[in-house]
């Protein structure tokens, strides 16, 4: 024998003289896919004949079978690397590429999914597997592997209490320009499929229960929720809350914007001598969340005059004026300032300043005081 493309021919491995008109061939030696040629000679005691004419080659027949089928596999740890593994063990390679299936479908990955699933051969094709890094819920499902005329299949389920998988640079504080728009994403694993709500809250909040007005969406394995056009009342806790009926997790992510301030609040005028006045006013209810303390303007307005004169900048929450002029009438403003930019002003009601004059006695003396006091 020898194979059909070699020259040397070899004897067939076997004892003794053959007597029969048919022998059994060892295969031990010969080589998978490699097809054959085999001759024959007659011999007696006077010598040996010419070698028959070439039989028609002949390949040997390996029949393929699993040594290990696919297994089911129950994914209850999010942690493990890889997640998944469906693996399957050949008598010897395949002749032909192998076909996966997912119910009952041709598995086709394609974009993220051919990172994020892998289709190995090792063992020069004798172990065959799919090995998921990580699985979501379109994952879930019945695998089946086809090799030449064999097939076997395994399930691939996941019992998993909501867990979140956030990534190291997650960050539970989100700060916004004031007009901006971003999108907070919560990536999470939960099988069997979570209720996943959102939920808003002013900070020092216990539990926000308010439902946000921004639009929330939750695809397999990841939820999120779209800050569009953030305002400084936007500001607060938004927390998404994700349960199935192995558990319960919660994200919790405080926005802040930044903006310049609203106006300073409730300004009034007090301690009025005539010549003076004392100004306060209240924080803003919108601080802006600058890196500075808030900067406040402060400006008057005499009546009937039209423009404002500059008085100070303070950042305290109140300012004696002095130098003022008695029987006038003014209008007080202060405005807030920080980094992002200045607010309206404010503005008292106007005020006027006149002295009253009127008697007191003392030791037999009669003498004048005047007063002060505001007109409103």
């Amino acid at each position: 024998m020898k194979p059909q493309e070699g020259r040397s021919w070899y004897p067939i491995p076997v004892e003794g003289p053959i007597h029969d008109l048919k022998v059994i061939v060892p295969t031990k030696d010969m080589k998978d896919d490699v097809p054959y040629e085999f001759r024959v000679t007659a011999e007696n005691k006077h010598g040996k004949s010419q070698p028959s004419k070439a039989s028609v080659p002949v390949t040997i027949a390996n029949p393929i079978d699993f040594i290990k089928p696919l297994q089911d596999v129950v994914v209850t740890d999010v942690n493990q690397t890889p997640l998944a593994v469906l693996e399957c063990e050949l008598t010897r390679a395949p002749r032909t590429p192998v076909a996966w299936t997912k119910d009952t479908k041709p598995l086709v990955l394609r974009g993220p999914d051919t990172e994020r699933v892998l289709m190995e051969e090792l063992d020069d094709g004798r172990t065959q597997r799919l090995v998921f890094k990580d699985v979501i819920e379109s994952d879930l499902g019945r695998y089946a592997i086809q090799a030449e005329s064999i097939s076997c299949s395994a399930s691939l389920e996941m019992k998993v209490q909501p867990t979140l998988r956030l990534s190291q640079d997650f960050s539970s504080k989100l700060l916004m320009k004031a007009g901006t728009s971003n999108i907070i994403e919560v990536p999470f694993a939960a099988s069997p499929k979570p209720k996943v709500t959102w939920t808003y809250g002013a900070v020092g909040d216990l539990v926000p229960s308010e439902r946000p007005r921004f639009k929330t969406d939750t695809v397999s394995g990841l939820t999120s929720i779209a800050l569009a056009k953030v305002k400084p009342e936007d500001e607060g806790l938004y927390q998404v809350t994700i349960t199935n009926e192995l558990g319960e997790t919660t994200c919790t992510v405080e926005l802040i914007v930044l903006d310049k301030p609203s106006v300073p609040r409730n300004p009034k005028i007090s301690d009025n001598t005539g010549e003076s006045v004392l100004f306060s006013w209240e924080e803003p209810q919108y601080p802006g969340h600058g890196e500075k303390p808030i900067e406040y303007v402060v400006e008057m307005r005499e009546l009937p005059k039209q423009s404002q004169t500059p008085v100070l900048n303070t950042t305290e929450l109140q300012t004696p004026i002095d130098n003022l002029l008695t029987d006038k009438s003014y209008v007080f403003s202060v405005a807030a300032r920080n980094e992002m930019g200045q607010s309206d002003f404010v503005h008292t009601q106007p005020i006027t300043t006149k002295l009253q004059y009127g008697k007191f006695r003392h030791d037999g003396y009669v003498g004048v005081v005047c007063f002060a006091y505001s007109v409103v």
